[in-house]
């Protein structure tokens, strides 16, 4: 496993997580094997080279099979936030769904990571972060979007996952900045007692509590 700033990556094998909810975007690559993903409501059977993005506390389950090997990468908000001028962002990449992404090039970039985590951690250090970089690139110029539509002020047209999406991709991105619930609320145009609902219904957490 590699530590840098705003970047995790670990190698796993026999991956097992199961109805889970994490704070950074994460990347999954099957380096070997297969495994089974499920997010936004979809099951995938991954195969070899295979990549689904996972975004901050976006419920998803993965399990690996047999002595598959997995590399996953994380990516904190914190980090994005600086990166980019957009203030809310949702990233979309799924090899097995979504086409027209520039999947060769990630592909080659996971393979160098994988390979680079496999000579050590003090190795090559600048040469992992300089692609890591490189794959952000790809993914503000290729995979993502704003979180809310900006002609859908009527934020009824969003489904509940998207609009918590819209609330976790700007909290995490900006905690360290002094806003509030109803600021947020109304960015989204609705109110902040439905906001508040929504928010400890779909993660089981007040909003100050997430927060803190």
């Amino acid at each position: 496993m590699t530590k840098m700033d705003g970047f995790e990556i670990k190698i796993e094998q026999r991956l097992r997580k199961e109805e889970c909810m994490e704070i950074p975007i994460q990347i999954f690559y099957v380096v070997s094997g297969k495994a089974r993903m499920e997010t936004r409501g979809r099951k995938y059977e991954m195969g070899q080279e295979d990549l689904i993005l996972v975004n901050g506390m976006e419920p998803f389950s993965v399990i690996s099979q047999g002595d598959s090997v997995v590399c996953i990468l994380s990516i904190d908000y914190a980090l994005i936030s600086r990166l980019t001028s957009d203030s809310v962002l949702i990233f979309s990449l799924n090899s097995l769904e979504i086409p027209n992404r520039p999947y060769g090039d990630i592909r080659e970039i996971f393979r160098e990571l994988v390979y680079f985590e496999l000579l050590g951690e003090g190795e090559l250090r600048c040469r992992k972060m300089s692609r890591i970089y490189e794959l952000l690139d790809i993914l503000f110029l290729h995979c993502c979007g704003q979180a809310m539509k900006k002609e859908g002020k009527d934020g009824s047209t969003l489904s509940d996952s998207d609009k918590l999406q819209h609330i976790l991709a700007y909290v995490n991105g900006h905690f360290r900045d002094s806003f509030s619930l109803r600021e947020l609320a109304g960015s989204m145009y609705t109110s902040t007692s439905t906001l508040s609902r929504l928010f400890k219904k779909q993660t089981g957490h007040y909003f100050g509590e997430y927060l803190n």
